[in-house]
């Protein structure tokens, strides 16, 4: 349903110069507002609508309005948002998903050191980002050159 609604505001909008120019206004300060709009600095603030996981994270209205707009300004091509295409964030998106599958586990195993919780974020994030970019490289690489192999192969012989 939220696609549709977005849709329609999107076919509205595109051509529009001053959507655009509002989207170039708007993208950093929608980027800075999701880094600061955190659940758990949320809950820390008490600035939640429940303390249930479930409808702070999905269901509170401020995380929906910052969410579609960062997406639209990043559809609308806001400048502003050009940070996003440097190479460390691009780097960021490729590792993404294994740092998506491996952050939790490594948080639980490295939250038993006895150390500063502040250094246990710190060692927790170089391991993760480490496993994540080995992944990439020995798991994910080859995995993905085997699959349009296979699909290359398929191509030549008309199957």
């Amino acid at each position: 349903m939220f696609g549709v609604i977005f849709s329609f505001i999107y076919k509205r909008t595109s051509q529009s110069l001053l959507a655009k120019k509002i989207a170039d206004k708007l993208g950093v300060i929608f980027l800075i507002l999701i880094c600061i709009n955190l659940p758990a600095l949320r809950l820390e603030y008490d600035f939640v609508l429940s303390n249930n996981l479930f409808i702070r994270t999905w269901a509170d209205p401020i995380n929906w309005i910052i969410i579609f707009g960062l997406f639209f300004c990043a559809l609308m091509g806001s400048k502003s948002l050009s940070i996003l295409n440097s190479t460390f964030f691009q780097y960021l998106g490729k590792i993404s998903y294994a740092f998506y599958l491996l952050h939790y586990p490594i948080l639980i195993l490295v939250k038993k050191i006895d150390t500063y919780s502040s250094l246990q974020f710190f060692i927790a994030l170089v391991i993760v980002v480490l496993l994540s970019h080995l992944s990439g490289l020995l798991i994910e690489a080859p995995a993905n050159k085997a699959v349009r192999s296979v699909e290359y192969n398929k191509l030549l012989s008309g199957k």
